[in-house]
């Protein structure tokens, strides 16, 4: 259920740490203001926590939602999330060290609608993160809102390839693995996609 925000909550900015493996992540969640009662995320998100912190180092109850009790205004709680709990889901894929996710397993969020979130990516060496509201490894602010829509968080081992075609730019993670053309054949399949919907409307979507 939605909650009202206590009206000194300005946002909330989160820390994202993959391993070199992209197996387990770890979050830490830091409140502009009073912090919510408690965080929420989709399923199986609950599955994944192996340990939620506060900001005194003491473990925080966490079931089906995160409970904050002690946490004051401006103070950062940390979770950690292993996402090899979830290799019999269709919600996380795990291969050779890349994983594909939707990012509301790994950001639990206060339960009430359009609150500011910024998300901060630290990666290891050899890991590139992409996903619908991130550009060029830096994440957008985007909101609580956001963490509702569907989409993937991808952390891979090669760039993202980018193109640019007429007004569109476009992002696409790449996986590792054998294809029937390379990058440079890929750009030139994205911009024929790209062209074929502007065809039909007045400019590609734009989530």
């Amino acid at each position: 259920p939605e909650e009202s925000a206590d009206p000194t909550l300005a946002g909330v900015t989160y820390e994202v740490r993959p391993d070199a493996r992209a197996e387990r992540v770890a979050v830490q969640a830091c409140f502009d203001g009073v912090p919510p009662a408690r965080l929420v995320a989709p399923e199986p998100a609950a599955e994944l926590l192996t340990e939620v912190r506060g900001p005194r180092g003491e473990a925080l109850p966490h079931a089906e939602t995160i409970t904050l009790p002690g946490v004051g205004p401006g103070e950062c709680v940390r979770w950690t999330v292993d996402l090899r709990r979830a290799a019999f889901t269709r919600e996380v894929t795990l291969r050779g060290g890349e994983a594909l996710l939707a990012p509301g397993l790994l950001l639990w969020r206060p339960p009430q609608r359009g609150l500011p979130l910024r998300v901060r990516f630290e990666l290891p060496a050899g890991i590139y993160a992409s996903g619908p509201w991130v550009q060029a490894g830096v994440a957008k602010e985007l909101s609580t809102d956001d963490l509702r829509v569907p989409g993937n968080l991808a952390f891979t081992r090669s760039p993202p390839l980018r193109i640019r075609q007429a007004e569109t730019e476009l992002e696409a993670a790449v996986f590792a693995g054998e294809l029937a053309v390379d990058r440079a054949g890929i750009g030139r399949w994205l911009r024929a996609a790209v062209r074929a919907v502007d065809t039909f409307g007045d400019g590609f979507p734009v989530a």
